[in-house]
């Protein structure tokens, strides 16, 4: 390792990272060579910028581990942004690496000098630019946990010069750390599950809404809407998630934040309570064309930077979805009436009581 491009690819190496999705250019030429050398690194070079964007931040949300995306200066990064706009609204865990003018050029009207932090900053959850070597270990890191703990995009912006450097190996900032792993959450005591399986006991027409970050939860999902009895409605980008053929799956909610088809539109109508795993979307599924909340709402999610404040809920569960649609099956009862896709549709002219009240 003797640059900081080196010491920047070796870094993303050993949190998981191996193709890197980007289109060549003289502001990254370091890095390339780095990811050259690199014995499992990968270079995925497309045709336009904006497509190395889009693949890295279907990498992010299809494995939920961290996915790279690179350009050079000037266009080369403006092109990223469609991508990566997509990536931010889908929470994808994405870094975003461009290339700067040397830092002597800079601010003086050169050639694709433009303020690229200040660009990305309305669509990335943070956007920096190394402006000093001493800088970059600490930033390099940051910018990675903040990616991964948010499952957001952020955009790291490292000068010519600053790429080049040489690393001092002495310098303990730039030793790589062999022992990184990846703590997950905590599953919830049992007692959360108790409480909230009691919740369900007392509504009748419950609905299971699944999202993207419900990947690898489907058949303990589907296990619990066959003991609910419940319908199983997913958001767009968690199609797949719950087998279409299932008895339970009532079919995607549609473009625009709209349901996708009339049996959609007429189970909610039917709905008491909605029950999430993984939604970001949730509008549409708590509130009418009105807007307000019509029904009650318990959330479960992956951990805590999910948490919903736009909507009253009466219980929020944290921890690995896979775990918490199992012991909620294992709690609740046994229900006997069988779903029927034809429902007859009734107006809640009196919404069921919402509380505050968070497990």
């Amino acid at each position: 390792m003797n640059t900081v491009a080196d010491f920047i690819i070796a870094t993303l190496a050993q949190y998981g990272v191996k193709p890197i999705f980007g289109y060549p250019g003289a502001a990254i030429l370091p890095l390339l060579e780095s990811i050259r050398s690199h014995p499992t690194m990968e270079w995925v070079t497309t045709r336009h910028e904006a497509t190395a964007a889009y693949a890295a931040s279907a990498q992010g949300k299809l494995s939920a581990n961290l996915s790279v995306c690179m350009s050079s200066s000037g266009p080369g990064a403006s092109n990223l942004t469609t991508g990566i706009l997509d990536a931010h609204l889908d929470r994808a865990p994405m870094l975003a690496i461009t290339g700067l003018l040397p830092t002597w050029k800079q601010s003086r009207q050169d050639f694709q000098d433009i303020d690229q932090a200040t660009l990305f900053a309305s669509i990335t959850g943070m956007s920096v630019e190394c402006k000093n070597i001493q800088q970059l270990p600490a930033m390099l890191k940051m910018c990675i946990g903040y990616a991964l703990k948010k499952r957001d995009v952020v955009h790291l912006a490292i000068p010519l010069d600053i790429q080049e450097a040489k690393v001092n190996t002495l310098n303990h900032l730039y030793k790589l750390n062999n022992k990184i792993s990846k703590i997950p959450f905590q599953a919830a005591p049992k007692a959360v599950f108790d409480v909230v399986a009691q919740t369900l006991e007392k509504y009748q027409r419950i609905a299971i809404v699944v999202g993207p970050r419900a990947t690898g939860a489907g058949r303990a999902i589907e296990a619990l809407s066959d003991k609910l009895r419940s319908p199983i409605l997913s958001t767009l980008s968690a199609k797949g998630i719950v087998n279409k053929s299932h008895n339970n799956a009532f079919g995607v909610l549609g473009i625009f934040g709209k349901p996708g088809i009339k049996l959609t539109r007429d189970i909610l109508q039917e709905i008491e309570l909605i029950l999430t795993f993984g939604v970001d979307h949730l509008l549409p599924f708590l509130c009418d064309l009105d807007g307000q909340q019509k029904r009650a709402f318990i959330q479960c999610e992956p951990d805590t930077n999910f948490d919903s404040y736009q909507f009253q809920k009466l219980h929020n569960i944290f921890g690995p979805l896979n775990n918490t649609a199992l012991a909620l099956c294992d709690r609740v009862t046994q229900r006997k009436t069988p779903l029927e896709k034809t429902p007859s549709v009734t107006s809640h002219t009196n919404p069921p009581p919402y509380s505050t009240t968070t497990v």
